[in-house]
């Protein structure tokens, strides 16, 4: 029977759950004929192969799902060397974000500050940025710093991002990396459904927003 069982589990939920109450019908039904001819004995058996393959079917159906569930939250990671100061590149996006738009005009066009106070926790900031061949707008909440790692974690409240996130963090990391410094951009989403792509498109921007500030630094 588990030989039989085992490639059709595979297929999905739906064939588990036909499978399982085909199964269920069946060793009932064995069941009461072997008692009535060979007593008791042979029904316990038949019961106890019934709870084993209750037990591997409800195994199979949690696998399929799990997936499906999981599918949803995500994480990429883009990480590009620059040559210039790590310390003034970490400085710029605490402590003097509107600065940015200057510096990479094809990719941010504007940002400024709608609640709190530049450079500390849970300061806000409203971004304008072209992406993907369109204008947005972005709604950014300053979470954490760490200084001693040079690192800044900022959490999407507001904006197109939304729009097909649930949340959407970003980090952004410097590191000495050899003679020059590598700067990791992270983000951690959740999906609003399946279908919302993942945010490679955004890593590439990050990557190209980096450069830009990179060269602005070397040449000024």
């Amino acid at each position: 029977m588990f030989c039989v069982l085992g490639p059709l589990a595979s297929s999905g939920t739906m064939e588990v759950l036909s499978i399982s109450v085909v199964c269920v019908s069946l060793i009932v039904s064995i069941s009461k004929s072997v008692a009535q001819l060979c007593g008791p004995c042979s029904c316990q058996l038949l019961i106890a192969i019934y709870l084993r393959v209750k037990s591997q079917l409800l195994t199979w159906e949690t696998t399929d799902q799990e997936p499906k569930e999981m599918a949803l939250s995500g994480k990429r990671v883009a990480q590009v060397e620059i040559k210039s100061n790590g310390d003034v590149f970490h400085k710029l996006w605490k402590s003097n974000p509107h600065q940015v738009p200057s510096l990479t005009p094809t990719t941010i066009q504007n940002c400024q500050t709608v609640d709190g106070e530049v450079g500390t926790v849970g300061s806000v900031l409203l971004w304008n940025y072209f992406h993907d061949g369109k204008d947005c707008v972005g709604k950014t909440l300053l979470k954490d710093i760490n200084n001693s790692k040079k690192l800044l974690t900022f959490e999407v409240i507001g904006g197109d991002l939304l729009e097909q996130y649930t949340t959407f963090f970003i980090h952004i990391q410097v590191d000495k990396h050899g003679s020059n410094n590598l700067v990791t951009w992270t983000v951690e989403y959740e999906k609003l459904n399946p279908n919302v792509p993942d945010p490679d498109t955004l890593m590439d921007f990050y990557t190209k927003v980096a450069k830009d500030i990179e060269t602005h630094h070397l040449h000024n």
